[in-house]
């Protein structure tokens, strides 16, 4: 009994230090989602080319795929 009380300790314990980690992870995906949207609404395609990997793949409106951030931005 009491290595089962131990391990399920030990699993609990792990288990937040996990939740923890994805808390943070969760955090910083949500702080750079709105650095883009605050980018696009403000047409600032220096931030845009920072923020967007250089592999950046997307539908644009013509319904072609846009396969850099360059093809994206329209100066």
């Amino acid at each position: 009994m009491a290595r089962f009380l131990l391990f399920s300790l030990l699993l609990l314990y792990s288990l937040s230090g996990a939740t923890q980690a994805n808390a943070k992870l969760e955090a910083e995906i949500r702080h750079l989602e709105q650095r883009i949207v605050t980018a696009i609404l403000n047409a600032d395609t220096n931030a845009l080319k920072q923020l967007w990997a250089p592999e950046f793949l997307v539908n644009n409106p013509r319904g072609r795929v846009a396969s850099s951030p360059d093809s994206v931005i329209v100066l």
